[in-house]
């Protein structure tokens, strides 16, 4: 879609015909000019807008629930229903996948990614977040669970990472969101989101506004 100069129309585009099923995460790299997409069909693809071309990967263990970005080394994380995070190279544009992560004990809901850092952060049905020290490109088969979170009644929905307080929040169905310190891996606060589950949250680093 395209937004008019006012904000006050949307106007469609282009129609890309990636998945036989539900979409359920996308990313895009604006620099690259290439989207990433996952759904219920279990795959993940690449759609490039210069050359109006389609890469698929290989097929995931199950439902593609979220995906996070890393715009320097290429490679994408991808959560799955089945309890697994999937790390791919797309620097060829076909993903192709480099490791499987598995910590959590429930399906994966969310991830986001601090590039700068190199820090992955994922949210689970087993309502914990873990952090996970992902590193340098060539580095994905030796990646770590640094701290894993815990402080959810119920599914963790929704991460957030703020760089410039090294805060990560979380969210879910037990309606609060909480403001994790990284370096501690204790809470630093928690609200209540108005008697509703979480469902999204993304945090501004220039406005430090929170919005869930």
């Amino acid at each position: 879609f395209s937004l008019s100069p006012d904000y006050e129309q949307c106007n469609e585009e282009h129609l890309i015909q990636a998945h036989s099923d539900r979409v359920t995460a996308i990313t895009i790299d604006s620099t690259q000019d290439i989207l990433v997409s996952g759904g219920r069909d279990k795959f993940v693809r690449v759609y490039d807008f210069r050359t109006n071309s389609l890469y698929n990967g290989p097929i995931a263990p199950g439902w593609i629930t979220s995906i996070a970005y890393d715009p320097v080394g290429q490679r994408v994380f991808v959560g799955t229903y089945d309890v697994c995070i999937l790390i791919m190279d797309i620097s060829t544009r076909t993903p192709k996948l480099l490791n499987t992560l598995s910590a959590h004990k429930g399906s994966i809901r969310c991830v986001a990614y601090d590039p700068r850092k190199k820090y992955l952060f994922s949210g689970s049905f087993d309502a914990t977040v873990c952090i996970w020290d992902i590193g340098a490109p060539g580095r994905e088969k030796s990646v770590q669970v640094v701290a894993r979170l815990s402080g959810h009644q119920s599914k963790v929905k929704a991460v957030a990472w703020h760089a410039p307080s090294r805060t990560v929040f979380s969210g879910g169905d037990d309606t609060q969101v909480i403001a994790w310190d990284v370096r501690s891996g204790s809470p630093k606060q928690t609200a209540h989101g108005g008697g509703d589950a979480i469902m999204a949250m993304c945090v501004s680093d220039t406005t430090d506004a929170l919005i869930v």
